[in-house]
């Protein structure tokens, strides 16, 4: 028996919305720069953004959801398969949402629509920044300062990679098309992750092999689209693309998270039955087995009491299971 119980700090029901792995974010998108929101974006095409008030009313309680929680909501057509947040704008330092649907990659700016506040409080809109249309079905995507590019003032922006349903991998810097390119032995899609320290990619193939491409592989080997004016399928010519390093998983993937403190870097992937960490070249730091189904995974580091991050070489991660049971380590 534990002597220690969670509590719900703030819950809001999604009704008959239906989400999957990277449907919900937290960041700080310009509500209020002290604070972070919750965004987050479902299979029935609802992109949600809340600002949680904490504040205990005598008659309510803490965890009960009030009206201006929900700043923003705006409807899309197609489904939202997946969400991310960062710096998509090469005229801005604000970040931006980027919102993957099945045939479209879009970029959305919050915006605060008064001048100044009024008496019904603050209104935010999402204010369209471009899109890319696609010519595969979409996956999932991923974000990160692809061939260690940086903006204005040297700060860094990010680049997005959008992974198609039968392995295509196409790289967006902001609002140009950059390059294209096809990864061997994939039947269907695994979760996808970029490694800042290395400039790879990291994924997983059809033969559950983890294996990690170099960004200057990819963009040597891949040529970009021939866009035809009359409508016909894009043209994609490549070359046979070989990993940097792979490891042989011998199992399913759920999920793959990649967490950098003290320079070190670690990979972790989800399986169905094991926990594996390597390093950046795919070296196996240790492994640790389940009894039991995991369904998603989440890495943190430790915050100190005045909110600065903990500096250790230990990793902190969260797993949940189907029956709604959570396991820390």
């Amino acid at each position: 028996m534990s002597l220690f119980k969670t509590r719900d700090l703030w819950t809001i029901s999604g009704e008959n919305d239906l989400f999957d792995q990277g449907c919900l974010k937290v960041a700080n998108i310009g509500v209020n720069k002290n604070l972070n929101s919750i965004i987050t974006g479902s299979y029935n095409g609802y992109l949600r953004i809340y600002n949680p008030s904490l504040n205990k009313d005598k008659n309510e309680s803490e965890k009960s959801f009030k009206g201006n929680d929900l700043i923003c909501e705006v409807s899309f057509p197609s489904p939202i398969i997946q969400i991310e947040i960062g710096k998509f704008n090469s005229m801005s330092k604000k970040n931006h949402v980027a919102v993957l649907m099945p045939r479209k990659l879009a970029v959305y700016e919050l915006t605060n629509t008064n001048d100044g506040n009024v008496e019904h409080g603050n209104q935010f809109k999402l204010k369209f920044i471009y899109e890319h249309q696609l010519e595969r079905s979409a996956f999932s995507m991923c974000k990160g300062p692809f061939g260690g590019m940086t903006g204005p003032n040297s700060e860094p922006h990010e680049y997005i990679c959008v992974q198609s349903m039968d392995g295509t991998l196409s790289i967006f810097e902001y609002e140009s098309f950059s390059l294209s390119c096809f990864l061997p032995k994939v039947l269907i899609p695994f979760p996808i992750k970029y490694i800042a320290k290395t400039d790879c990619f990291v994924t997983v193939n059809s033969s559950w092999e983890l294996e990690v491409y170099s960004y200057q592989t990819l963009a040597t080997s891949g040529k970009t689209f021939e866009r035809q004016s009359s409508g016909d399928s894009s043209i994609v010519k490549s070359k046979r693309i070989q990993p940097a390093y792979s490891y042989n998983l011998g199992e399913s993937v759920i999920d793959i998270e990649v967490f950098t403190q003290n320079n070190n870097c670690s990979i972790l992937v989800l399986g169905e039955r094991n926990l594996f960490c390597f390093n950046e070249m795919c070296n196996l730091r240790f492994m640790k087995k389940f009894d039991f189904n995991p369904s998603a995974l989440c890495v943190y580091p430790l915050i100190s009491q005045d909110g600065s991050i903990i500096n250790t070489n230990t990793l902190n991660f969260l797993i949940t299971t189907h029956s709604k049971k959570f396991i820390c380590s």
